[in-house]
């Protein structure tokens, strides 16, 4: 209570306004009573309707489609090296322009390039033995051909006589010469036992005169200390370092010791004489048995072998005399030019091995990619420059299901890029994919169009002369939406009687339009005579244009009316005449009379505007068109019925 005092008091313009607030809201009450079950009129809207007619002409309509397409090139190769290796040079960047051929980057190629010299040389090396080969004989080579001969005669006689002399038995003069050495070795032996009787009184002489010296250490002086020992040696060698005694005493001792060692020295080499004498007796002896003795089963094999081995030595030597007189065989020339073409094969085997070290541009275009650097191994798998056709681009096109059907190779139509504004291209529908692409549910189909241009325009020429005045009207309309109309405005021209006035300089600005807003058919006539409208145009004004034009770059986004159809002398009627009953197409046939009736007709095809009539009318025919209602009470106005299509220019529907 305290709180609703407290407001009341302090708040008293608050509660005024609230209470207006309510007052207003019961009086708005009542009056909106008072108008709805007082005054509102509950009769039924009255309108009336409006009514226009149109006739049945004859003249071209052409049926196109319109959609949007991405640029593209026709040419884009990622170039990959033949072989694997370390890259040694990357001689192009993004962006250059390169021409056939040009060396875009090289691997090491040291390892190849020895392959490739080796290669070169071992046919050179078999060029020239064949070239030897054609060549006549030389002197030298027969002078060197007749001392191979001669040598093997001599090896095979020898051999031969030591075969004959294993098996002959011994010569008397080798009888003779065995004795003669038996008694030789003997005559030795006696002469080397004289020596040791020699000797051996001179080591006794020197003993005596070592031994009656006087301060000698050591005393050999005995008979059993001769021939000396090594313990005497020894130390008689210790008395020559240091001799005792005096001075003249030493001297002496030396001398002495000196001359003991000589002739120690003397008699052993006289015992040892008789010891190779004895040897040599022996020797000789057992030389003369072996001449009495018959060859070994080894030892006439291994003769038999050598005489066996000359006689073919003999043969190989004379057979390459006679082939030195006689010249080369056309076999062995023969053999010799397949060695040759087996060097050149392996030779360009080399050099292509050498030459997959280099990659090169397979034709004329523009670096778009580079991804290896120097340094970087690589290998068949590896993209390493990405090179594109500038002179080709295609235009790829989005279509829809309900399109697809309409769409077909070998279509004409034109393109404009918002990028190349005041250009247009001529275009031909090359590809019409049938496996469909899904983006967020929407199912389109993929298409391409090629981009003519030089060589493309005169090999279509026929085709694009079927539809050179349809082409003509869609350059007029493609030309002005640079500036401001969309390009299906002229394509409702052309079918309404106007492809004269555009053919006549649709390409050169809008007066494709105005003969289409004629209707007259007249004028479609004049179109459709060659050479004053359509032709024309397309033989001046297009083929100037597309010259030109600037290529648009991948990428570029590009609006593109394709013809579907060209129809001459088609009976035509506006759309808006034509109604539909079920599956049926019906008109409001005008009878003489002046009333109408429903008649059933069959449509062909439509460019928004104009419908071509198949059956069911003919040239002159009146039908009416049903116009917009008017509604009868004051502030009316009809509203659209829902879901309504409305033309489009290029003859489609949205």
């Amino acid at each position: 209570m305290t709180l609703s005092t407290d407001f009341d008091d302090r708040r008293p313009w608050l509660r005024r306004i609230i209470s207006l607030a309510v007052l207003l809201g019961v009086v708005g009450g009542v009056a909106y009573a008072a108008y709805y079950f007082g005054f509102r009129d509950d009769s039924p809207a009255k309108t009336t309707a409006t009514f226009s007619e149109a006739t049945v002409t004859k003249g071209q309509i052409v049926s196109s489609f319109t959609t949007t397409g991405t640029a593209a090139s026709t040419l884009t190769t990622k170039l990959t090296f033949q072989a694997s290796g370390q890259v040694k040079t990357v001689g192009v960047v993004v962006g250059d322009k390169v021409t056939a051929g040009q060396e875009l980057a090289r691997l090491d190629d040291r390892d190849a390039s020895r392959k490739l010299e080796s290669s070169r040389s071992s046919l050179a090396v078999a060029q020239i033995r064949l070239q030897q080969l054609l060549d006549p004989p030389k002197a030298a080579d027969v002078a060197s051909a007749q001392q191979s001969v001669a040598s093997a005669l001599g090896q095979l006689a020898s051999a031969q006589a030591n075969l004959e002399k294993a098996t002959a038995g011994p010569a008397d003069a080798d009888v003779l010469a065995a004795d003669a050495a038996i008694a030789a070795a003997e005559n030795a032996l006696t002469t080397a036992n004289n020596q040791i009787d020699t000797t051996w009184t001179g080591l006794l002489s020197a003993q005596r005169n070592y031994c009656v010296l006087p301060a000698i250490l050591v005393n050999p002086c005995y008979a059993q200390d001769i021939p000396l020992s090594d313990l005497t040696i020894s130390g008689l060698t210790a008395s020559l370092r240091n001799p005792p005694g005096s001075s003249a005493q030493g001297s002496a001792i030396v001398s002495a010791i000196t001359s003991l060692f000589s002739a120690n020295t003397s008699y052993l080499n006289s015992k040892n004489g008789t010891v190779t004498a004895q040897n040599n007796i022996d020797t000789a002896r057992a030389k003369k048995k072996a001449l009495f003795d018959p060859p070994s089963a080894s030892n006439l094999a291994q003769l038999q072998t050598s005489v066996t081995t000359a006689t073919a030595g003999l043969v190989s030597a004379q057979a390459k005399l006679d082939q030195v007189n006689a010249g080369t065989t056309a076999a062995d020339i023969a053999l010799q030019g397949e060695s040759v073409k087996q060097q050149q094969i392996s030779l360009q085997q080399q050099q292509d091995a050498y030459d997959s070290l280099v990659l090169r541009a397979p034709y004329a275009g523009t670096v778009g990619a580079v991804a290896i650097n120097v340094g970087d191994q690589v290998g068949p798998s590896t993209a390493a420059v990405t090179l594109t056709n500038p002179e080709g681009v295609r235009v790829d096109l989005t279509v829809s299901e309900t399109d697809l059907s309409t769409i077909k190779q070998g279509q004409y139509g034109v393109a404009t890029f918002d990028a190349l504004a005041g250009n247009f291209y001529l275009l031909k529908i090359t590809g019409v994919s049938t496996t469909p692409t899904v983006t967020q549910g929407i199912v389109t189909y993929p298409v391409q169009a090629q981009i003519l241009r030089g060589p493309d325009l005169a090999a279509n020429a026929a085709g694009l002369q079927q539809v050179a005045a349809a082409l003509t009207t869609l350059g007029g309309g493609t030309t002005r939406a640079a500036g401001a109309t969309a390009p299906g405005g002229a394509v409702a021209g052309a079918g309404q009687g106007g492809p004269g006035a555009a053919g006549a300089g649709g390409f050169q600005g809008g007066a494709g339009a105005q003969g289409g807003a004629q209707r007259t058919p007249g004028a479609a006539a004049a179109g459709r005579t060659p050479g004053a409208g359509a032709q024309g145009a397309a033989g001046g004004g297009i083929l100037a244009s597309i010259a030109n034009a600037p290529l648009p770059s991948p990428g570029m986004s590009a609006s593109v009316t394709v013809i579907l159809s060209v129809t001459q002398d088609a009976l035509l009627l506006p759309t808006a005449a034509i109604k539909r009953s079920g599956r049926t197409s019906v008109v409001s046939f005008k009878l003489p009379d002046g009333t109408t009736e429903q008649r059933t007709v069959t449509t062909g095809g439509t460019d928004g505007s104009n419908t071509a009539i198949l059956t069911g009318l003919v040239e002159g025919d009146v039908v009416q068109i049903g116009g917009a209602t008017a509604s009868a009470a004051a502030g009316r106005t009809p509203t659209p019925a829902a879901g309504g299509r409305q033309p489009t220019p290029a003859g489609g529907v949205r």
